[in-house]
């Protein structure tokens, strides 16, 4: 919470000293300390944040929101992160069984499924890569062990058309996602007027479902939040 305090502390001076310089013959006077302060407080207050350390408790979580959902309307967005934090726990407990290990899974994307209708709610979720995998290198019918890419591979290295995603969670969470992005990761090295270079994280946003549409974009994670690379 303090990190996002941090953030928006810092975009919201970034743009009033953007507007003071746009708007030099205005009068208005910049906000105090203060104000910007209980500026950040209010739209905080309308943040909730629920943390849990198991599925069971996700489910449970996910239910008792739905008060709060109905007392507030104007609640428009839900973020999940991450939608397979527990993964391998239940993978563990359910034992050898498929369906056994999947039915975590399915009772949330339930829960998930009903919440987005029945009160108009956006969800963002995310997931790691736990394996990854290109056109080139796909795993054949007759079970001849493929080259997966690696997670810190370079995002240059592989093209848009390349990018395969690869589903380890149950399908009915397959069949509610309407967009799907990847994001990417690489050192950005960049050498300044004495020409000294310093790197940089770069992340690289990929639109893959629907197939249909092409769309990437880049970002920086900054002090100031993400700030697109455009």
């Amino acid at each position: 919470m303090l990190r996002l305090f941090a953030i928006l502390e810092k975009r919201i001076l970034q743009n009033l000293d953007k507007f003071k310089m746009d708007n030099v013959e205005t009068d208005a006077e910049r906000p105090s300390g203060e104000e910007v302060e209980n500026f950040i407080k209010t739209s905080l207050s309308k943040f909730h944040l629920v943390r849990c350390s198991s599925s069971e408790q996700l489910i449970i979580s996910l239910h008792s929101l739905e008060s709060l959902f109905a007392n507030h309307p104007e609640i428009c967005v839900l973020m999940l992160d991450s939608l397979s934090a527990f993964y391998w726990i239940d993978r563990t407990n359910a034992g050898d069984s498929g369906t056994a290990q999947e039915t975590m899974q399915r009772k949330m994307v339930d829960v998930l499924q009903r919440l987005i209708q029945e009160y108009n709610l956006v969800l963002f979720a995310t997931k790691p890569a736990i394996v990854q995998r290109t056109k080139k290198f796909q795993q054949d019918l007759h079970g001849t062990v493929a080259e997966a890419s690696p997670l810190n591979s370079s995002i240059s290295e592989q093209s848009h058309e390349q990018i395969e995603h690869y589903e380890y969670l149950c399908n009915s969470w397959h069949k509610l996602v309407s967009h799907r992005y990847i994001i990417r990761r690489h050192n950005d090295v960049r050498a300044n007027e004495s020409g000294e270079k310093s790197m940089r994280a770069l992340f690289k946003v990929t639109l893959i479902h629907p197939s249909n549409v092409k769309h990437q974009c880049t970002f920086l994670v900054t002090e100031a939040g993400v700030m697109y690379n455009l």
